[in-house]
């Protein structure tokens, strides 16, 4: 079984090792991977008397202990030896594998004879017959090898260990770890290696899949105790890209001691952050663990130590324990000493111990060590030991540096408490509590602040609070700023200065100039020392130059105001409202115009009478081009301007709008016919502007064309005459421009009918007429009077100009005539409702 185990170590390709520049392909095979199993009965057997046992060990042989996972790994064994590997505890052996057989890395020059234990291709805890458990290698355990009885090499396991890499920002991360010997004394510190090894990848920093800190100076970064005589390293690397830091968070630490003499690269321990105890696969033999894993409470403070109650330990112990005796120690060597109590169980044993509470008082402050050994068939061994904190004393209020004051620099407040405790703080004078931000790093005041801060130590116990701590940083002048504007003014201005110094010590005064000089020369006799009872004024042109100074003594830079605009002119406006007729409502433009000045603001005007100027008139309007004001016949525009300085002119009001939107209306009288024709006259009447003109033509034209030849002007003195049977067009227009629509007058027609007839020859034919149509004339009517009574009714023909002659024997009027005189009366137009002058013929019917 070993050997086909040991042929797959070899077939990874693992090489000769040495400690210090441990070669990558050496680092790969160290990996986690062990997974804890229940169910086993360790033995405990006694060791063999050792002979020539070389401690450290000789070379070529040399011997690496991972105890977090419980691993060995060896090199510089000769293909023929048989080696045996045992880890012992007080000088009891808590773990061996036999008849290990080393192996060769074919792809490296020469033998490497590499002995591995509990690591993938290598042997497993419990092999040629040795104890089947898997032991929980602890600091102080003893790893020995043997190729003979009393012939081999061993190392003591360094207590060593290392926390997971942190960001610290900037490229820097650091790595926190301990390093201590049997007595509580740190190691030598060139002793110490710190890694960080990136699986599958390279770091940028130098190209290798490791990065490496110690305390030469001349690796990846630096390691170095935290104090004098602390047992706390840190680890420190700088200049890492934003991709190194995230692969050194992302990959494992570890912590190397590299032997008592780290140039003969024989021994060494590698404390591995993140894995697991216990078998790796395939070996199964359980995990042997003994030792303290409880305290109950956790820590013994002052709060605790008041309810004078009792301490409980609890821990676990391997199937093979019979017995266990429990001690717990303060730095002094004060020691309180108690058995424990079993409690066996299938896969291994537990146990729990009580401390009185006075017992507990007799011992000293500060960490205590609970300890247990455990009796087993070869003998005792130690387990696990507890470290539990005793402090029942509260700290000191922290130590501030600088204290509270005022200051006229930026500080950097720094809070200090005892060793180990945590400061919690506040700032902005909330009062602090112990669940208030922890202190990480000082302070940066650079404005008022109020600092409150308590120290709780690592036993949880709270100190009292410094109180508000209240300081004052002035660094900066006051700021004065004027209200002059950039617009005009309507009289010289008055100027307000207005000094501020925010959150500083206030301003003691400001001084101004108005004439130009420098208003920071003391002995300038023109400066002046600004008094708000007593403002200066500004006339146009003039600027103020001022500074101000607060009481820290910090000055201003001198300002200058913009030059005073002064504008005690009011624009003047006008308005294009016409004295003439118009036959539209009138659009008002209003010209506003403030010459030199500040320029117009706003016009405001009104068109039902009122007040313009009153900002509580709701009739007011804003004057806009966009939309300008209209007029009614009758209506008056008041209105006025202010400028951008608030000058305001006397409200103006325009002339009232005349507005005629009624065209003329044209009567046409026609005269009796006489020989030359008959005699038109036109009368027009127009209750708005005035009729200015009256058109007409007597050919039928349209006589509101200008550019119609045949048409006239009316004049009373010569007016037209129309034939008989014409027809007269015309229309008149007004001062406003109103046209009315062209009218149309007709003359009598000529009319021809039978002086007499009969019943009989109307029932046959008719009452046959002829007459004439004027050019124009659409229509033709008819109608039979006798007297002053219509027979029958008016009869409508449609016509075109010439003679017309119809036949009149519709039954409604032949139903009325009867023997007797009758008058036909004629008339012609262009519709029914819009006749010319009658013409009237007599007629007699016989029976």
């Amino acid at each position: 079984m070993n050997a086909v185990r040991t042929r797959r170590s070899v077939a990874q390709g693992w090489a000769t090792h040495t400690l210090r520049g441990l070669p990558a392909d050496r680092l790969r095979r160290l990996v986690a991977g062990a997974t804890a199993v229940a169910g086993f009965a360790a033995l405990a057997v006694p060791a063999a008397a050792p002979a020539a046992i070389n401690a450290p060990p000789k070379a070529p042989h040399d011997i690496i202990v991972f105890p977090v996972r419980d691993f060995v790994s060896a090199t510089g064994y000769k293909a023929t030896d048989s080696v045996t590997v045992e880890v012992l505890r007080n000088g009891v052996v808590i773990g061996r594998a036999a008849g290990v057989v080393p192996q060769d890395d074919p792809t490296a020059p020469g033998f490497d004879g590499l002995v591995e234990v509990n690591h993938p291709g290598g042997a497993c805890w419990g092999d040629g017959g040795g104890p089947n458990v898997t032991p929980d290698i602890m600091p102080g355990d003893v790893v020995r090898l043997t190729t003979a009885p009393g012939t081999g090499d061993e190392t003591t396991t360094a207590n060593v260990t290392a926390q997971a890499a942190e960001d610290l920002g900037s490229g820097t991360v650091v790595v926190h770890g301990t390093a201590q010997d049997a007595n509580g004394n740190p190691l030598p510190v060139d002793q110490l290696e710190q890694r960080i090894v990136a699986s599958g990848d390279r770091f940028d920093l130098n190209g290798r899949r490791t990065l490496r800190a110690d305390n030469t100076g001349t690796a990846d970064g630096f390691l170095d105790y935290d104090a004098a005589g602390s047992i706390r390293w840190t680890a420190t690397y700088t200049g890492l890209t934003a991709a190194d830091v995230q692969r050194a968070l992302a990959n494992q630490s570890r912590g190397m001691w590299l032997g008592t003499n780290p140039a003969a690269t024989v021994e060494g321990t590698i404390y591995e952050d993140g894995e697991v105890p216990g078998p790796s696969a395939p070996c199964a033999a359980p995990l042997a663990s003994n030792g303290v894993t409880t305290s109950t409470p956790g820590v013994v403070n002052a709060a605790y130590a008041a309810t004078n109650a009792d301490l409980k330990l609890a821990g676990v112990a391997q199937s093979d324990v019979s017995a266990v005796t429990v001690t717990l120690k303060d730095p002094l060597n004060g020691a309180v000493t108690v058995p424990g109590t079993l409690s066996p169980a299938a896969t291994g044993q537990t146990w729990s111990a009580t401390i009185p509470a006075l017992a507990l008082a007799t011992l000293g402050e500060g960490s205590l060590t609970a300890s247990a050994t455990f009796t087993v068939p070869g003998g005792t061994i130690s387990g696990t030991a507890l470290t539990i904190l005793k402090d029942t004393v509260a700290p000191s209020a922290p130590t501030v540096t600088p204290g509270p004051g005022v200051y006229n620099a930026d500080q950097s407040v720094k809070l200090t408490a005892e060793a180990g405790a945590k400061i919690a703080f506040t700032t902005g004078g909330t009062p602090v509590t112990a669940t208030s931000p922890q202190y990480t790093g000082p302070i940066a005041v650079s404005a008022g602040q109020t600092i409150d801060a308590l120290a709780i130590d690592a036993a949880g116990n709270v100190g009292p609070a410094t109180g508000p701590l209240t300081y004052v940083i002035d660094k900066a002048a006051p700021t004065t700023r004027d209200n002059v504007g950039a617009g005009f003014s309507a009289s010289d201005v008055t100027v307000t200065l207005t000094a501020l110094d925010g959150a500083g010590t206030g301003v003691k005064e400001t001084w101004y100039t108005t004439d130009g000089s420098e208003p920071s020369l003391a002995d300038n006799p023109s400066r002046r020392l600004y008094d708000p009872a007593s403002k200066p004024t500004l006339a146009e042109g003039q600027a103020i130059r001022y500074f101000s100074i607060d009481n820290a003594g910090n000055a201003e830079a001198v300002k200058s105001s913009a030059a005073v605009k002064v504008d005690k002119q009011a624009p003047s406006t006008t308005d294009d409202v016409p004295a003439t007729f118009s036959r539209t409502d009138v659009t008002v433009t209003l010209t506003a115009d403030d010459g030199a000045g500040s320029g117009v603001a706003q016009t405001w005007y009104t068109t039902d009478g009122s007040d313009p100027a009153d900002a509580a008139n709701h009739s007011r309007r804003r004057y806009s081009a966009a939309g300008k004001p209209v007029l009614r016949n009758g209506q008056s525009l008041r209105y006025y301007s202010m400028d951008k300085a608030g000058n305001a002119e006397p409200v103006k009001a325009s002339r009232a709008a005349k507005v005629d939107k009624t065209a003329p209306a044209t009567r046409a009288t026609l005269a009796p016919l006489s020989g030359s024709g008959v005699t038109v006259t036109l009368t027009a009447a127009d209750g708005g502007s005035g009729v200015v003109a009256t058109w007409y033509t007597t050919d039928g034209s349209n006589p509101g064309l200008t550019g119609n030849r045949a048409r006239r002007r009316y004049d009373s003195k010569r007016k037209p005459l129309v034939a008989d049977g014409g027809s007269i067009r015309f229309l008149s227009v007004d001062a406003a421009g109103n046209v009315e629509a062209a009218k149309t007058a007709f003359a009598a027609p000529v009319v021809r009918v039978a002086a007499s007839t009969t019943m009989r020859s109307l029932r046959t034919r008719g009452l046959s007429v002829t007459t004439s149509v004027a050019k124009g004339a659409s229509i033709v009517s008819f109608q039979v009077r006798q007297g002053t009574r219509a027979v029958g009714p008016t009869y409508h023909f449609a016509a075109k100009a010439g003679p017309m002659k119809v036949a009149l024997k519709q039954r409604s009027l032949l139903r009325s005539l009867k023997p007797g005189a009758y008058q036909l009366v004629v008339r012609v137009g262009t519709s029914s409702l819009e006749l010319g002058t009658p013409q009237s013929v007599r007629f007699r019917i016989s029976g």
